[in-house]
């Protein structure tokens, strides 16, 4: 497994935390064409409580975006290395149906997710460096 590019190359969680974070934020950048068109409005490291064989670093993500540019930044997260995971996802329009975007926005959804991926660990019975 040292050479899966499936895992989160960081050597402990915190750093993992942190390269998630950037990743995060530069998928939302490059997503948003339009200064404002996406934006992260929080993004909280936890802790996850599932048992599992490799430690899963988790980031509770909360964009409010246009519906493409929510389709890009899907796809940039879950379509590259290493693998990022997204889970518990919920959508919640923020604009009504009767009302025209003034600058033609695709409409605004308020996001929320968990977004995840997994280290290489010794509790998956490799070495311990």
């Amino acid at each position: 497994e040292a050479g899966n590019p499936g895992f989160l190359p960081e050597t402990n969680k915190q750093l993992a935390t942190a390269a998630l974070v950037q990743r995060l934020e530069s998928v939302v950048a490059a997503a948003s064409p339009q200064p404002g068109s996406c934006q992260i409005t929080a993004r909280t490291p936890t802790d996850s409580t599932t048992k599992e064989p490799f430690t899963r670093v988790v980031v509770q993500v909360r964009l409010r975006c246009g519906t493409s540019e929510l389709a890009a930044v899907m796809h940039a997260l879950e379509g590259g290395n290493p693998q990022l995971f997204i889970d518990n996802m919920e959508l919640l329009s923020r604009r009504s149906y009767l009302s025209q975007g003034v600058d033609g926005a695709d409409g605004a959804l308020d996001v929320s997710f968990d977004l995840y991926g997994y280290l290489k660990s010794a509790t998956a019975g490799g070495p311990r460096a």
